[in-house]
């Protein structure tokens, strides 16, 4: 088997969506359990080439939508070029995750999907929440997209250090009304 060789040391944490206003504001969506938590990481680093950040405010807080304050960002156009760019920290920040059927969603790119039967399907290329649990996307080598939800049902088991996960595609295609 491949070992999960995308395992990153920073993990984001949080994308910056729209410049908020004229003093420099942002729109930020974050994936901490609790938003407001994103101020709370220090060192905190946006974007690829890990510019260190601070949030200087969180000025309001809805779901996981925020709007911060950046110490340093006094503009709407700074504010502007920072769209898109994620919050970023050390792997070595996180809790140690003791839940056997718990995974940070950086952890699960990259990884090998197999069939119950030993079959590539292909490889993780993003996590999505879009509100009903998390959609794992799998790319297969000739490019097809499946989407699976993230539950123990359809991915009955996970081995990062094999690099791989299983995909119970006899379930998902009893969940869609067609004979296995």
């Amino acid at each position: 088997m491949t070992q999960n060789k995308s395992k990153s040391p920073y993990l984001s944490i949080g994308v910056v969506g729209a410049a908020h206003g004229i003093r420099g504001d942002l729109k930020v969506k974050s994936f901490t359990e609790h938003p407001e938590d994103l101020a709370s990481y220090a060192p905190l680093y946006l974007g690829e080439d890990l510019k260190p950040v601070r949030i200087a405010k969180i000025l309001s807080s809805q779901g996981d939508k925020l709007t911060v304050h950046l110490e340093g960002v006094e503009d709407r156009t700074e504010a502007e070029f920072l769209k898109g760019l994620h919050f970023m920290i050390h792997r070595d920040q996180l809790v140690e995750i003791e839940e056997e059927e718990t995974f940070y969603h950086a952890d699960l790119l990259g990884l090998e999907a197999l069939s119950e039967s030993g079959e590539s399907l292909g490889r993780v290329v993003s996590v999505n929440d879009y509100g009903a649990g998390d959609i794992l996307e799998i790319k297969s080598q000739d490019g097809k997209m499946l989407a699976v939800a993230f539950t123990k049902e359809f991915i009955p088991q996970v081995n990062l250090e094999e690099g791989t996960l299983v995909v119970a595609l006899t379930a998902l295609l009893e969940a869609a009304g067609e004979p296995a």
